[in-house]
C-alpha cells in the first residue's frame, strides 16, 4: 500500500466474492417485500437495484441488511 487512502478504499470496496447477493439476482426490499427488485450491481457497499414491474424506473439504492431474498421472508 502506498498510503492510508488504499487502505480506506480495500476496506470499502467488498470483493465480488464476498456480495450476499449478485448482479442480476431478485430480491425484496425488507420494507415493501411486496416489491420485487433486480440487482443491477453492486459499488462501495451499496447494492443498486432496478424494480422489477417497471425496469425504466430510477434505480434504488439500498445496503445489503436492507435486502432479503423470498427464502429468507
Amino acid at each position: 500500500m502506498k498510503n492510508g487512502a488504499d487502505a480506506i478504499v480495500i476496506i470499502l470496496n467488498k470483493h465480488p466474492m464476498d456480495m450476499k447477493y449478485k448482479e442480476g439476482e431478485e430480491v425484496y426490499d425488507r420494507i415493501r417485500p411486496g416489491q420485487t427488485l433486480i440487482i443491477s450491481r453492486y459499488f462501495k457497499g451499496i447494492y443498486y437495484c432496478k424494480v422489477a414491474e417497471n425496469p425504466q424506473r430510477k434505480e434504488l439504492i439500498y445496503f445489503e441488511r436492507e435486502l432479503m431474498t423470498r427464502r429468507s421472508a
